[in-house]
């Protein structure tokens, strides 16, 4: 019943009785009328009350069908980085979708491998090796695409020099405090990797180039006239040159002579490839 029902009701009642009485008869008939009228649910209350499941997005939804048991390597204690990149290749490989955004990486780790991982600390991840990953902002949320180099990282052996040198590079923003041991590089796993570095470097002379001077000279010597792999170009530089360089050396070089109109770069085969620059 009403609140405005009731006191129409309530008076009516009060009119029944002498004019001495009408008032309490009033008050009388107004409280009964109120309790036996049923209770109204307060639908703030329940709408505070109700759970509301979390909405999947769609690179969630697709990885409830993966069996986390045939990538047990992702469960398992290691560096965040290669655990992400293991995430998009898995995305891009198995279920078509080329491009992933951070938080669904993160959501993906802790849900589905019980891998701790937030947000920025996958984001920073990402953002430390643009070597690696291609970024690009749709819908104003920054979306990353594992590119040709960042899957030779992934199939490189997890004790090769080049990966504990390559992960020991990685660029991280001053923090205040490490959120988690899964989102941080192990101090003892940087001085490893400071180690392994230098043993694969050997001795440095005088005459070795850097990078970007080392491609250079390759482009001099016509040796991009035809497409070439970043493997294939470390691999020339080591076996005909005798010098020898990381993926993490050659990476930001590669993408700077790129941006500078010396190399042009395409994917053949998954894989992006790079030739002498016809602009």
């Amino acid at each position: 019943m009403e609140i405005e029902d009731a006191f129409k009701k309530a008076a009516e009642l009060a009119q029944l009785v002498p004019p001495a009485l009408q008032e309490m008869a009033f008050k009388r008939a107004l409280d009964e009328l109120l309790r036996k009228a049923p209770a109204r649910p307060d639908s703030s209350l329940s709408n505070q009350s109700r759970s509301v499941p979390r909405e999947k997005t769609d690179l969630m939804s697709r990885f409830d069908g993966v069996d986390r048991t045939q990538y047990p390597e992702i469960g398992q204690p290691g560096r965040l980085l290669e655990k992400v990149l293991k995430v998009i290749r898995i995305a891009k490989d198995e279920m078509g979708i080329d491009g992933v955004r951070a938080s669904d990486v993160a959501r993906v780790l802790t849900e589905k491998f019980r891998v701790r991982a937030k947000t920025n600390a996958v984001q920073m991840a990402l953002d430390s090796r643009p070597d690696l990953v291609d970024r690009s902002k749709r819908e104003g949320v920054y979306e990353y695409r594992i590119m040709g180099t960042g899957e030779e990282f992934l199939d490189l052996p997890s004790v090769s020099p080049q990966k504990t040198a390559a992960v020991g590079k990685i660029r991280r923003p001053a923090r205040a405090h490490v959120v988690d041991e899964a989102e941080s590089v192990d101090k003892v796993a940087k001085t490893e990797s400071v180690e392994a570095d230098k043993k694969a470097r050997g001795k440095r002379s005088g005459t070795r180039p850097g990078p970007k001077g080392a491609l250079q000279g390759l482009i001099d010597s016509g040796y991009f006239d035809e497409p070439r792999t970043a493997t294939q170009v470390m691999k020339h530089l080591r076996d005909k040159r005798g010098f020898t360089y990381t993926i993490a050396d050659m990476g930001p070089a590669f993408t700077r002579m790129t941006r500078e109109s010396k190399l042009d770069r395409e994917t053949l085969d998954g894989q992006y490839n790079y030739k002498r620059s016809t602009t």
